[in-house]
């Protein structure tokens, strides 16, 4: 992999543990500020998938927010299928909750950032596997 891919795919890496803190640190507020761990969830997953479809040789992966779509995509590219409960819960989190237009518990919540950890999780272990390092 080039040296551009390989730093696009550590800077959506990186982007994406961040999210993951924010979305954990988010949750430890008192009152939780639910929606805004949410959110961070998805967007970890959303930018961990991106990552691996760049590590796949994807240079561009399209700007959606669905992570099914993302993991048809890396299906597709010859990567895993990908189990599609975490991915619809976490695509849930995408927009609605942001704006106010969709209604989030704090158990979804805490589901929602155990679902984003470990897709990252998965994830950065086959971007490894496959940048050789």
């Amino acid at each position: 992999m080039g040296k551009p891919l390989s730093d696009a795919v550590r800077r959506l890496q990186e982007i994406a543990e961040e999210d993951l803190r924010v979305a954990a640190a988010c949750l430890e507020l008192r009152p939780p500020a639910v929606r805004t761990a949410a959110f961070h969830s998805q967007q970890a997953a959303e930018k961990q998938l991106k990552a691996w479809l760049v590590a796949l040789g994807d240079p561009d992966p399209p700007e959606v927010h669905s992570l099914p779509a993302l993991a048809r995509l890396i299906a597709g590219r010859g990567g895993p299928v990908l189990t599609e409960e975490p991915l619809r819960l976490l695509s849930r989190f995408a927009v609605g909750p942001r704006y106010g237009l969709a209604h989030v518990t704090l158990p979804e919540a805490e589901r929602g950032l155990t679902a984003a950890q470990q897709i990252v999780e998965q994830a950065t272990r086959a971007v490894a596997a496959l940048m050789g390092s």
